[in-house]
């Protein structure tokens, strides 16, 4: 893509103009190859005091405050005294002495926003979100370059030096990213010292070619280890889209492995904005980690790209599989996908594993599914077409297939479940296996729950021995979205309380000695962060075989979004007390570490 041509080990014949900049940067490279051994022992001799300013501009520096951006100021005497103005901007759950170790971003802003007036650099980019009310779980500093000036990288990097010196940041997260000047700066500091970053995003900036081509050895192999993603507008005025290309082809011809760039056609110079309101983003950022692998050390939440919801969450061998409902208006949703994981983190998405094409009888609303392996087969429960009496065609359906990713088959040609008993709705099923093999149907929509003993091939159900099919374990507040687990021989039974489309739906739960109850209500676990996310419910649980890690896979909200439909698959840990009660589920945005399968199911 470069519009530049170049011949890596022939210099002098290099297709390559240069600019001003770029001779007086090879000049000083020159000079200082001819005089290293005189600049070397400078160096040493200063450093001394460089360190001691340090020390001291770190015992000067107050702290910050978690969940707020606080100005700051970092000042450093190196050939002349350099100060940088900088928001600093602390994890709301920040706690410096717990030992827990935070990632941290570097935001360089814009030429427009240069001065002494910090309130400038809200302009635009994380510190704009920060101040609109977004919550990030990384610590953000973003420094104000004095007017009339250029990023310094001695500054940058001593900044840098100085936060992690004086707060609690794990150096295998630092991620680096700027736009239009912040963008040069990002480059720029981003190949002078790679070794710091665990990603660099530069947005709408450039750099010198030299300085890709002329980069040391030992640097060579980290930039081509590095993550990058740049993005510039296919229409910008102001820093042509070139300029970022020239510098992808530079990292590419250099061997690094992991550089994209994405061009937003119609965007002019504010490319910025739509990658910085875009949460994938940083969901790709903070899955970056330069401790040796590639592999993302945390989830993040959501888990993986989407409007999905009601997911069920199942162990298969040595995979997770997690099967939501597609969110979407009714009409829309006659279909499902499914997402599988070795670790939790890495997810592969499945499309289309069965839709109503399949299924002659339904049409729409095919929601919350639940699935079950059974002699080699996987049968896959759904609910479809939201019946809302006993004279319509839907309920709950069954689908077979010989994978858990499909293609599924209509198992019956007709709903298993396509009346209403005891006042539930024919939706929201789980099927629950019994520490004695028996299998369950628990269901029910309305405020209204029934179990249902299933016949050992599923097509419908065997009579309890009062001849009922049907028996009602509603407890107190429930509404819909069931599950069932046991534990030290107990029946923890699990609901969604609330209207689903509101924010203040959430998870109960009770516990009894058997899967018929009677189950009292004993407390709410899984709700809403309004800082975080709104509306978490209609859950399942994971536990990872022959351990006592469990995990809740529900869905949310995102902040800012009113839709009853934009909602999204998370997970997060769940934990018990010495009495085996279920602690509170705290919903982040960090999601869950890596948790691989050893035993199988």
């Amino acid at each position: 893509m470069s519009r530049h041509s170049f011949r890596p080990f022939a210099l002098i014949e290099m297709k390559y103009t240069l600019t001003a900049a770029s001779l007086i940067r090879l000049s000083i490279l020159l000079v200082g190859l001819l005089t290293s051994s005189a600049t070397v022992e400078t160096l040493n001799a200063a450093e001394p005091a460089t360190d001691k300013a340090s020390q001291a501009a770190a015992a000067m520096s107050p702290p910050g405050k978690p969940g707020s951006q606080t100005p700051q100021q970092f000042s450093r005497d190196q050939t002349v005294a350099q100060k940088l103005d900088y928001l600093l901007y602390l994890p709301k759950n920040y706690e410096a002495n717990s030992g827990e170790r935070y990632p941290l971003v570097l935001f360089l802003h814009g030429a427009g926003e240069r001065g002494n007036n910090l309130d400038l650099v809200k302009k635009h980019g994380p510190p704009k979100l920060v101040e609109a009310g977004q919550q990030f779980p990384f610590v953000l500093v973003s420094p104000q370059c004095p007017t009339d000036q250029t990023w310094d990288q001695p500054t940058l990097s001593g900044l840098l030096d100085e936060i992690i010196a004086t707060h609690s940041i794990d150096v295998d997260r630092v991620y680096l990213t700027g736009l239009s000047m912040g963008g040069y700066g990002t480059w720029d500091l981003g190949l002078a010292q790679p070794e710091r970053f665990a990603a660099i995003a530069p947005i709408c900036g450039g750099g010198e070619l030299l300085q890709v081509l002329l980069v040391p050895s030992a640097k060579r192999e980290v930039l081509q280890q590095l993550p990058v993603r740049v993005f510039h507008g296919g229409k910008d005025p102001v820093v042509p889209v070139g300029e970022s290309e020239r510098m992808v082809e530079g990292l590419k011809r250099l061997g690094a492995k992991d550089v994209e760039l994405t061009v937003y056609p119609e965007a002019s110079h504010d490319s910025w904005t739509q990658t910085y309101d875009n949460p994938a983003f940083f969901d790709w950022m903070l899955k970056q980690n330069r401790s040796g692998s590639n592999e993302p050390s945390l989830s993040g939440n959501p888990v993986f790209k989407g409007w999905y919801a009601d997911p069920e969450g199942i162990v298969f061998d040595d995979t997770y599989w997690i099967f939501p409902t597609y969110s979407a208006p009714y009409n829309e949703q006659t279909f499902f996908d499914c997402f599988s994981s070795k670790d939790l983190v890495t997810w592969t998405k499945h499309e289309h594993i069965l839709d109503n094409k399949e299924v002659k009888w339904a049409w729409r609303a095919m929601w919350a599914p639940s699935i079950i392996r059974k002699d080699g087969k996987y049968f896959f429960f759904f609910g479809a077409n939201d019946i809302q009496n006993n004279d319509a065609v839907g309920g709950i359906g069954v689908a077979v297939a010989d994978q858990p990713s499909g293609p599924y088959k209509d198992y019956l040609g007709k709903p298993l479940v396509d009346k209403f008993h005891n006042g539930a709705q024919p939706i929201d099923q789980f099927v629950f296996k019994d520490a004695d093999g028996t299998h369950y149907l628990i269901y029910g929509g309305w405020r209204h729950c029934n179990i249902a003993r299933l016949k050992d091939d599923f097509t419908g159900f065997v009579p309890f021995e009062d001849g009922s099919i049907f028996k009602e374990i509603t407890p107190e507040g429930y509404v819909e979205g069931p599950f069932m687990f046991i534990r030290d021989g107990k029946y923890y039974f699990m609901w969604s309380e609330g209207g689903w489309t509101g924010p203040n739906y959430s998870v109960a739960y009770g516990v009894a000695d058997s899967p018929f109850g009677p189950f009292k209500r004993i407390a709410k676990v899984l709700k809403q962060d309004p800082e975080i996310g709104t509306g978490a419910g209609h859950h399942s649980v994971i536990q990872v075989p022959g351990t006592e890690k469990y995990y809740a896979v529900y869905h949310r909200r995102p902040i800012g979004e009113t839709d009853g439909n934009s909602r999204v698959v998370c997970i997060d840990p769940m934990e018990f007390d010495e009495n085996g009660l279920i602690k509170p589920i705290k919903i982040t945005n960090e999601g869950v570490a890596a948790q691989t399968i050893d035993a199988k199911e």
